[in-house]
């Protein structure tokens, strides 16, 4: 009752000095007090104290010295042998105390944010409950403590933001939710023309210019609406005459009791140069897109007519049945077409042609590459045999690709004639064969075109030479 009575009429700081002053007398201790601390802070601070009846000033001290605003199983604790278990103790060594109780304080995220304290320089009273009665008032002292340091960081907050609002090139504004003025920082001056005390009580919309009024309306809607924040730039009048163009971040902020929005902050900044520059530059952006399109399109035809031509004779190349070349000085090859050989077309460029050749042709292969590049003339080679486990037949030409009066590439087809030469060889050994068959047939064999004139005569008659029968029409030589 003692302590209640004592603080029931106070508020604030003088709540915290005047429960320090009565739990020291109803708990007969020498010392009490309210500590508080900063959040992230490994020190803490005493906000209100007594010591043997005069008020203790804020004494700061480190946490890791002290059994005061520590995480603990219960929210208050005893601490006795105080002078022993926590010899560095700033509070105990300034009071003398040897035995203390502490009830930790929380802040609106249920941290531990201060404590509320009492010490002795011999042992506390336990019949006065004391533990008891700190856990009674913590509530209220907790209360008074989280309002008083959101008070304190409200002021510290304002002031910062004063400042910055003062000392920013941007004009910052406040509106009501119709959009009246209820503040603009000094900066009005520079970017409207008129001081900030000439804009209070006006509508923001007079500012505007009438052609973008409407805009603004809009956004004033949506913010309305859907709160957030909105970035525009629009036309506003200066003072000083023209139009000026600013660009304006506005956010909804909603009220205390939540049903719709509060005020309007607006944050705006003179974009007049930024503006004029991107209207050039769009200006030349369509100049330019404009005269692109033309070119593209006097380009398409051209584009078109050679990718079309590219492809025919790209489709020609990779599908002609001779092997198509492309070699440079050092005879690697940089292009080769479709054409099957032994390697693929991937381990044949860049590789040294002389490569797939036989041993025996290539210094002839090379000789014949280099008197191109030196003479610019095209040569031949035949019966060039390529690597492929069988000899093979080949007519080569090579060819030179000029660029800027010299030779800068060779071109080589090679036509494969193995398969012809065989073939070749093999019909006359077929025809030898059966040349020699039958002419010993004993049999007559004849034989006679559509005309009835003899192509073949295995044998001919005594009278006759082979001469005189091919050629002649069998007819004549019957019998009548």
């Amino acid at each position: 009752r003692l302590v209640e009575e004592a603080t029931s009429t106070a508020a604030g700081m003088p709540y915290l000095e005047v429960l320090t002053t009565a739990l020291c007398d109803a708990l007969e201790v020498r010392s009490a007090m309210v500590i508080a601390v900063d959040d992230g802070s490994t020190d803490a601070e005493v906000v209100a104290g007594r010591l043997d009846g005069v008020t203790m000033d804020g004494t700061r001290f480190d946490l890791a010295s002290t059994p005061w605003c520590r995480e603990t199983p219960m929210r208050s604790y005893f601490v006795r042998e105080l002078d022993r278990d926590f010899p560095d103790d700033e509070l105990a060594r300034r009071t003398g105390a040897t035995n203390g109780i502490g009830c930790n304080l929380n802040d609106l995220n249920n941290a531990v944010a201060g404590s509320l304290c009492v010490m002795h320089d011999a042992p506390i009273n336990e019949q006065l409950e004391p533990e008891l009665i700190l856990r009674l008032f913590a509530g209220r002292t907790e209360a008074e403590l989280n309002r008083l340091r959101a008070e304190r960081l409200l002021r510290e907050s304002e002031s910062r933001y004063r400042f910055l609002a003062d000392h920013t090139a941007d004009l910052i504004c406040r509106l009501q939710p119709d959009a009246t003025i209820l503040y603009a920082s000094p900066a009005s001056d520079q970017v409207l023309g008129l001081p900030a005390e000439r804009l209070v009580g006006r509508s923001h919309y007079e500012l505007v210019y009438a052609e973008d009024r409407a805009r603004f309306a809009d956004l004033h809607a949506r913010l309305e609406r859907e709160g957030g924040i909105e970035r525009i730039r629009l036309r506003y009048r200066h003072a000083g005459g023209g139009l000026r163009w600013l660009e304006a971040d506005f956010r909804a902020v909603d009220s205390e009791d939540s049903q719709g929005i509060g005020e309007i902050l607006g944050s705006l900044r003179d974009v007049s140069a930024q503006q004029a520059a991107a209207e050039a530059i769009e200006n030349a952006k369509r100049d330019l897109e404009h005269r692109v399109a033309e070119r593209t399109a006097a380009l398409s035809a051209t584009v078109e007519a050679l990718s079309e031509a590219e492809e025919r004779w790209r489709s020609l190349v990779d599908n002609a049945g001779d092997v198509i070349m492309i070699l440079d000085r050092e005879h690697r090859v940089r292009f080769v077409n479709g054409a099957r050989l032994h390697s693929t077309r991937q381990d044949l460029v860049g590789a040294d042609v002389k490569e797939i050749l036989s041993a025996d042709e290539r210094d002839r292969y090379a000789a014949t590459i280099d008197s191109v590049f030196q003479s610019g003339h095209a040569a031949m080679l035949d019966r060039v045999t390529l690597i492929g486990g069988v000899a093979q037949s080949w007519s080569v030409q090579f060819s030179p690709i000029f660029m800027n009066g010299s030779v800068s590439a060779v071109t080589t087809v090679s036509r494969n004639f193995t398969e012809q030469r065989l073939a070749e060889a093999r019909v006359r050994e077929l025809e030898e064969r059966w040349r020699n068959v039958l002419q010993s047939a004993s049999d007559y064999i004849v034989v006679v075109d559509r005309e009835g004139r003899i192509e073949f005569v295995n044998k001919v008659l005594p009278e006759f030479t082979y001469e005189e029968i091919l050629g002649s029409n069998v007819i004549d030589l019957t019998a009548e």
